[in-house]
């Protein structure tokens, strides 16, 4: 996948991206809602597996640093008709509204190129800032999930 907005490029990961993603996935504050934070050794095998092999997840490049400051995770969900969306993003970029585009993005590139009909995302009921951000982009909240996790989703109507 490569995709551009004004400001970023969404691309497949490469094996030079360690580094970048490192930065991120190894900090406590970033990663206070998601997961415990990661090795080097662990990013290694993620952006491996997750981005390289499996491809899940894409990253995140600011275009006037050429820098990977996050990653999107797009990939399907139950079935080939909803896929779900998330991000993670450097806390260094943090309110600048990136979380925001790449969404707006992927969405309109999930409904437009690929025809799905539904896309979701979750995330703790204490994490405002991804609610915010699954608000802005006109997803609405749908349930909290058997993992109890809230879960927002936005339908394609065309």
């Amino acid at each position: 996948m490569y995709l551009e907005t004004e400001r970023l490029i969404i691309r497949s990961f490469n094996e030079t991206d360690v580094k970048d993603v490192f930065e991120y996935l190894s900090d406590e504050t970033v990663m206070e809602y998601i997961e415990l934070i990661m090795t080097y050794e662990k990013v290694v095998s993620f952006i491996h597996n997750a981005g390289i092999k499996n491809k899940l997840v894409f990253a995140i490049v600011l275009k006037n640093i050429n820098k990977v400051i996050g990653h999107l995770i797009f990939h399907k969900y139950t079935n080939k008709n909803t896929y779900e969306i998330g991000w993670i993003i450097n806390k260094k970029y943090w309110n600048k509204g990136y979380a925001m585009e790449v969404s707006k993005k992927i969405i309109e590139y999930g409904f437009e190129e690929l025809k799905i009909k539904k896309i979701i995302g979750e995330t703790e009921e204490k994490n405002i800032k991804s609610i915010k951000t699954f608000e802005k982009v006109g997803m609405k909240k749908v349930r909290k999930n058997i993992n109890g996790l809230i879960e927002y989703e936005i339908k394609n109507t065309t």
